[in-house]
């Protein structure tokens, strides 16, 4: 599914690209064309979207931009937009939500399960000290899970190769090796939380619905109270509250200026000519402003939802894969990010072509800048204009990608605490 879709997606962003080429083709013949035409950037759909989706097929994945504005992102995903709305199998649903169960089915009578038999007493009595079979036990569990992942990973690569999937190069094989530690780390943590509850119960049935427990707070119930919260702490504003702001922001400037700059004959040397220029400017600029302000307070909110969702080890885990596979919300981030980055050098582009004609009137403006001769109305070499493609890696990653460090670690954290937890409750356990 993930090598279909994979393809699907590429042959939708060459297409993408494919188009933006053929528009500024049409639109070289003259500069303000170039700097006025709306191109559609869209971001590459990850090779590792079948490691964590994130939710990115529910997510824009293009943006409007032009040389003087980046417009809100869209949907525009190929293939069945209804599908998304089920939940796609990946390797966060697959580890996080049924290989952590895996976790507790085989942990929670590691120790309280052996007392009911008999047989932890049989151990004890002879020279085997409670550190090595703590270990023991600990080591025999994680044996289990891992060549079950690492079974997992092999079989997903191969499928992937043989499939003419994305390309298993150093980034993406980078990429599954920190997926596959921190699945590791994940199941670790479980199998040390089992341990522990096994340790403190005398009987398996109250392990098991200790762990089950621990089980819905960690992987259900922190992840759906992470979002209620944000959107309590984190206010978001409507469309109709950032247009009326707009407008403010545009009267205002517009205002501040004199009446002669609405007057406009079509001669870009009248005198008022520059004084309108800047206000267009600083409109353009305001615009952009009000926009960011309200798409950042969206990313508040996700990111929010993104950190309190990782009290819980799943929501590291889920974050974690995500921030390495460049997909849901950090994805869409990269996407904002680079759209800008285009953005502005398409503007320097610009700027610089307009100032190599001498005929020009040198009035580089935003969203009316159709207006006739405002600024040069040279022939633009297309091989001269910047291109977006140059802005992702060639496997579809974002090159400002991170790694899970923070999330890693504090994976770990709780691997210590929960092995600190298991092993006091082992040495102060009664095998009688």
């Amino acid at each position: 599914v993930a090598s279909q879709n994979y393809r699907l997606e590429g042959e939708s962003y060459r297409d993408a690209l494919s188009e933006n080429v053929r528009m500024l083709e049409d639109a070289s013949s003259n500069l303000q064309s170039v700097a006025a035409l709306n191109q559609h950037f869209q971001q590459p759909f990850s090779p590792l979207s079948g490691v964590a989706s994130g939710g990115s097929r529910m997510l824009p994945n293009t943006v409007v931009v032009n040389a003087f504005a980046r417009f809100e992102a869209r949907h525009q995903h190929a293939g069945n937009y209804m599908l998304p709305l089920l939940n796609e199998i990946d390797w966060s649903f697959i580890v996080g939500g049924l290989m952590t169960l895996l976790a507790i089915v085989i942990s929670f009578g590691a120790v309280s399960g052996e007392k009911q038999n008999g047989t932890l007493r049989q151990t004890l009595a002879n020279p085997l000290s409670r550190l090595a079979l703590f270990l023991g036990n600990y080591a025999g569990l994680m044996a289990v899970l891992a060549v079950a992942l690492a079974l997992g990973v092999l079989v997903n690569l191969l499928t992937i190769s043989l499939l003419d999937g994305p390309p298993l190069d150093g980034e993406v094989l980078a990429a599954v090796a920190w997926a596959a530690l921190l699945a590791l780390l994940l199941l670790s943590a479980f199998i040390f939380a089992g341990l522990a509850a096994s340790s403190i119960t005398r009987h398996p049935v109250v392990s098991l619905v200790i762990m089950l427990i621990v089980w819905v707070l960690a992987v259900v119930a922190m992840p759906g109270i992470g979002r209620l919260l944000s959107e309590q702490m984190v206010e978001v504003p409507s469309r109709q509250v950032v247009e009326a702001e707009q407008q403010r922001a545009w009267d205002e400037i517009w205002n501040s200026y004199p009446a002669s700059i609405g007057r406009f004959s079509g001669d870009p040397f009248e005198p008022q000519m520059p004084q309108r220029a800047e206000a267009y400017r600083r409109m353009a600029d305001a615009t952009q402003r009000i926009r960011d302000e309200a798409e950042r307070a969206r990313v508040r909110q996700a990111t929010a939802a993104l950190q309190l969702a990782s009290i819980s080890p799943y929501g590291l885990f889920s974050d974690g894969l995500q921030t390495v596979c460049g997909t849901g919300i950090h994805g869409y981030v990269a996407l904002r990010e680079n759209a800008e980055r285009y953005r502005r050098q398409l503007h320097e582009f610009i700027e610089g072509r307009d100032a190599m004609d001498e005929e020009s009137a040198h009035l580089v403006y935003g969203n009316r800048s159709t207006e006739i001769n405002t600024f040069s109305t040279k022939e633009v070499p297309l091989s001269t204009i910047p291109r977006q493609e140059a802005l992702w890696l060639s496997s579809g990653l974002s090159p400002e990608r991170e790694w899970p460090l923070w999330q890693a670690l504090w994976l770990l954290v709780y691997n210590l605490l929960a092995g600190l937890v298991a092993f006091i409750a082992l040495m102060r356990y009664d095998p009688r």
